[in-house]
This record gives C-alpha cells, sequence and structure tokens, in this order.
C-alpha cells in the first residue's frame, strides 16, 4: 500500500493540471510553539506564528494547510535555518504528521543539488481531509537569538507550490502561503499577497460587541 500511495504521489508530479482541482482555495501555513508540550493549533483561529522562548529550549514550527477539501500530496521546502542563522539553533529535522508517513526529499532543500526532486519535500497520503490539517513539523535546539521558518517552493519549479486533491487520479492546485513564522525578535515574512485565510469571529466574540453598544 506504502508503495502504491507513493508511486501514485510521483505519477501525480508529472501531470502538470492547475486550476482544475478541489483545492484552489489551499493556504500553508507556520504555527509557532515550544517546550515539553507543544500546543497544536485546531483551526484558523488558534494559529501563532511567532514565540519568544527561552534559550536552550525545544522549538517546534508545525507546518500546516487550511481553506482546501483533501490532499493526497503536498509539495514544499523551508528554509534552511542552520545555514540562515548560523548559531542561533543547534538541530533541526522535519517530521510528518500526514497518515501513511510517506516523504521523499529534504523539507530544508539540498544545496548540493538545487532544482532536483531532493531540493524540498513531496508528503504523501491516501487522502487527509480539509479544511484544516497539520501536515507535519520542524523541530529545532534553540539557542538563543533570532530566525524565522519560511515556506518556499519546492527547488525544482516544476513542483511550485503542488497540491494534489484526493480525486483518481489526482488533480494538482497551487497553495499559496497565508502564514510564515518568526522565533525572538525576527518579524515573520509577509506571506502572499491576498492569501487570507478564514478566520470566522466567534459568537462570544460578537456577543460582547454588541453588548457595548445596548
Amino acid at each position: 500500500m506504502k508503495y502504491l500511495l507513493l508511486t501514485l504521489a510521483i505519477a501525480a508530479l508529472a501531470v502538470p493540471a492547475f486550476g482544475q482541482g478541489q483545492n484552489p482555495t489551499a493556504k500553508m501555513f507556520v504555527h509557532i510553539t515550544e517546550g515539553a508540550s507543544p500546543v497544536e493549533p485546531t483551526d484558523n483561529a488558534t494559529v501563532v506564528n511567532t514565540g519568544t522562548p527561552a534559550a536552550f529550549a525545544t522549538v517546534r514550527a508545525y507546518i500546516g494547510v487550511t481553506d482546501f477539501t483533501g490532499l493526497s500530496s503536498l509539495v514544499f521546502k523551508l528554509n534552511n535555518v542552520l545555514t540562515d542563522y548560523p548559531g542561533v539553533v543547534g538541530t533541526q529535522s522535519f517530521t510528518n504528521l500526514l497518515p501513511d508517513n510517506l516523504a521523499i526529499g529534504n523539507a530544508f532543500g539540498n544545496p548540493a543539488n538545487p532544482g532536483g526532486n531532493d531540493d524540498g519535500i513531496t508528503l504523501a497520503t491516501a487522502c487527509a481531509t480539509g479544511p484544516f490539517v497539520l501536515a507535519g513539523y520542524a523541530e529545532y535546539f534553540y539557542l538563543g537569538g533570532d530566525f524565522t521558518v519560511e515556506i518556499l517552493d519546492h527547488g525544482n519549479p516544476l513542483w511550485e507550490g503542488w497540491i494534489v486533491d484526493c480525486q483518481a487520479p489526482g488533480v494538482v492546485d497551487q497553495w499559496c502561503v497565508w502564514l510564515n513564522g518568526a522565533v525572538g525578535a525576527a518579524t515573520p515574512p509577509a506571506g502572499d499577497a491576498g492569501c487570507e485565510a478564514n478566520t470566522p469571529v466567534e459568537d462570544a466574540t460578537w456577543g460582547a460587541v454588541k453588548a457595548l453598544y445596548r
């Protein structure tokens, strides 16, 4: 089953059919959390893309997708904090959270093979349903200082922004970046223009606002 899913994911990446799939509004985001008990977001309203941890703490940057229907494959890259911000983190790693745990490539890219199939990561699953999912997380041992976590296009230009839906065969749309992340005093880089996630105000909040005008 795993080999079949991986084969399907690779096959989908070879069929450039854009804008016809079930995920035309898909957006990616970064959620920052820290410590031994990370707090995972459950919807758009609970996403927090900045953090100010103490030095020598473990920091997680969850990488999520929102405002989508269903995905069988997701392709992206993260900036390499070890090289972009030397001395700020001691280690970095990436963990896939999608069902079936299938991944090829390097989430932080491969400078020895720019533009290659491992210059970024492809995650594959039978189907992860929307509208909100955590695809994985980057984990860093934080030494102190400032850094950003940025969602980037895969180094292979043929796979930029790809999200493959759960149809058979899968059809490709392109995600946009809603929120990048930042740790310490850094400012998160802006997301893509016009890429705003749906974050409805809760009823209780509306009630509080109305109460001000009674």
